[in-house]
């Protein structure tokens, strides 16, 4: 994403968000309880929806909450961490 966030979808049903600037996983969410791949992921123009599909042809949606702010983890002291802000599983 534009703040540096990455999402990825794997094999074993999760869908995880990763802080891109310090390489780590900051949540994980289940996509299914079969653990059914994920095989595709689709993100909202505003970048504050991520649509994730897979095998079982099940569409969840992970939106991020507005105005609820943490410190990212990031460990280089050059620049400042970036704000991030929770993602949580709205079906």
């Amino acid at each position: 994403l534009s703040d540096g966030t990455v999402i990825s979808g794997d094999s074993l049903g999760h869908v995880q968000i990763w802080d891109g600037l310090s390489g780590t996983m900051s949540q994980t969410f289940n996509h299914n309880e079969s653990g059914a791949d994920v095989l595709c992921l689709a993100l909202s123009e505003d970048e504050n929806k991520v649509f994730a599909s897979g095998v079982d042809s099940r569409v969840i949606c992970i939106e991020r909450q507005q105005g609820n702010v943490v410190q990212s983890n990031s460990k280089n002291a050059s620049f400042e961490p970036p704000v991030m802000r929770k993602w949580i599983n709205t079906g």
